[in-house]
């Protein structure tokens, strides 16, 4: 018990301690649509839905993590998703995931294809020989991966890790996503399975890199299954096609994005559905506004659910004023896992979108601003930046 209170108490060592959601499934059941009354609305300036902000959801199935004391290797993931036949033959592919101190995230795959994966996120990717190697153990109770791959500055990073196959779900699962990506994503995370039991080391230019322990007593290191997702920066230009679709394409102008090119997205009755061979995402509208909106993976299980207490009016119309809707984030199997307000108003002929996360911490200190402008061929461009907290 003392060592949990001590814990909670340093913000820096209280990631590492996990949360409930922030709402109770009793007022998360109560958040509903409240159709407040609309503000008097201009002509429209687009012939495209607008889409105030992008989301994102992934779930892993299996995610060893290790820390270490290197500012370049803050954190390694070795990841494996299941996926569809069309993407691997064994249903499986691993990658890895490398955060430094200052919270840069990077993709590393042994499969040229992760220079394709999920567009919407601007992380830098690496795409090289490396070596995933899965043994099993004799009897059939544990799993070996053994990782080998390249740093940007040419050293060499090794990671053998062993675990049991089944980790065990945890009370509490709304867990920190410390400062990883904390520039490009607004994250939730569920760790919905957790064994801290595993053997592991690291090695980087060939000497050993011991591993970081908490309170320098407890080594880093974990076999999870666990589920993200949130909003996403943006660099994107919309624009709606004759046949009921929209095509965005990445980055705007004088931007720099890690994975330019289209998107096509497909327009139903209040509806944009925009899908990927690992995910899809739908923003549902009601008279033109965001409602609500859901990011499913491949097999149809949605991860992530951004819902507004009253939908937004449509913003490709002027009105006058500030707009402010209440917003509640679910991400995996936790209902209500974040909230936050969304405050909306037109200035100088542009949308302005603030996104201010309210709970849990580390959720809050990721507000966003969207800003939209519309050009003469009825699109729009949509730029969202992380701003700082208020």
């Amino acid at each position: 018990m003392w060592l949990t209170i001590f814990l909670t108490g340093c913000a820096s060592i209280g990631d590492y301690i996990p949360q409930d959601a922030v709402l109770s499934p009793a007022a998360r059941a109560d958040f509903g649509s409240e159709l407040r009354g609309r503000p008097a609305l201009g002509q429209s300036q687009s012939s495209a839905p607008v889409l105030p902000f992008s989301v994102f959801g992934l779930h892993y199935n299996k995610d060893i993590v290790l820390q270490s004391n290197d500012p370049s290797v803050e954190m390694l993931e070795i990841v494996m998703l299941e996926v569809p036949p069309e993407m691997a033959q064994s249903g499986q592919i691993w990658f890895a995931k490398i955060s430094d101190r200052g919270g840069e995230q990077r993709l590393f795959s042994n499969s040229p294809e992760i220079e394709t994966w999920f567009p919407e996120l601007n992380a830098p990717r690496h795409a090289q020989e490396m070596d995933f190697l899965v043994v099993h153990s004799q009897e059939q109770t544990a799993e070996q991966v053994d990782l080998s791959l390249y740093l940007p500055d040419g050293r060499r990073l090794r990671a053998t890790a062993r675990y049991s196959g089944q980790p065990k779900r945890p009370k509490k699962t709304n867990s920190s996503t410390f400062n990883h990506s904390q520039d490009i994503a607004m994250a939730l995370l569920e760790v919905s399975a957790k064994d801290t039991k595993i053997e592991a080391s690291m090695s980087l230019a060939g000497e050993r890199l011991p591993l970081k322990k908490v309170l320098g007593l407890i080594p880093i290191k974990a076999f999870l299954e666990q589920t993200q997702g949130g909003i996403a920066t943006s660099s994107v230009k919309v624009h709606a096609s004759g046949n009921a679709e929209i095509h965005l394409s990445r980055p705007i102008a004088g931007d720099s994005w890690t994975i330019p090119g289209d998107q096509v997205c497909e327009i139903g009755e209040e509806l944009v559905r925009c899908d990927n061979l690992l995910t899809k995402t739908i923003y549902f509208f009601q008279d033109g506004g965001l409602d609500y909106a859901t990011v499913q993976s491949w097999t149809g299980d949605e991860v992530f659910r951004l819902k507004l207490d009253s939908p937004l009016p449509d913003l490709s119309r002027p009105f006058a004023g500030e707009l402010t809707r209440r917003f509640v984030a679910d991400v995996g199997t936790i209902k209500g896992a974040g909230v936050g307000q969304i405050h909306a108003m037109w200035k100088d002929g542009e949308v302005i979108i603030d996104i201010r996360p309210e709970a849990p911490r580390w959720f809050a200190s990721r507000p966003m601003r969207s800003t939209i402008r519309f050009d003469q061929e009825g699109g729009y461009s949509l730029s969202t930046i992380r701003i700082a907290p208020e």
